[in-house]
C-alpha cells in the first residue's frame, strides 16, 4: 500500500501457475462498509477504469502466459481525509 495526497494506492499480484495461458476478466465488490465520502478505481494490465466502474470490459480480458504475472492497482481516492476501513 501507498498513500500520497488524497489517494490510497493497493497493489494486486496475479501469477499464472497453471501450464497453458489463461484469459481472465474480473469483477470488483466493494465493501459494504466503504464511507461513502471514497471513490474507487482500478488499473488492470490493459486499463486504468474510471472510479466506480466495478466489471472488466467483455471485450478487453486479461491474458498471462505460464509463468508469467502482471499488478492491478486499486486506487482509493479520499479527498476529505475520512477516516475508515473496508474489505
Amino acid at each position: 500500500m501507498e498513500e500520497g495526497d488524497d489517494f490510497t494506492y493497493l497493489y494486486l499480484g496475479i501469477v499464472n501457475n497453471f501450464e497453458e495461458a489463461k484469459t481472465f476478466y474480473w469483477k470488483f465488490e466493494e465493501g459494504e462498509d466503504v464511507p461513502e465520502e471514497w471513490s474507487i478505481g482500478i488499473k488492470d494490465q490493459n486499463l486504468c477504469y474510471n472510479f466506480g466502474d466495478y466489471d472488466c470490459l467483455s471485450f478487453f480480458p486479461n491474458y498471462l502466459i505460464p509463468g508469467d504475472s502482471t499488478i492491478f492497482i486499486i486506487v482509493v481516492s479520499n479527498p476529505g481525509f475520512t477516516t475508515g476501513s473496508s474489505y
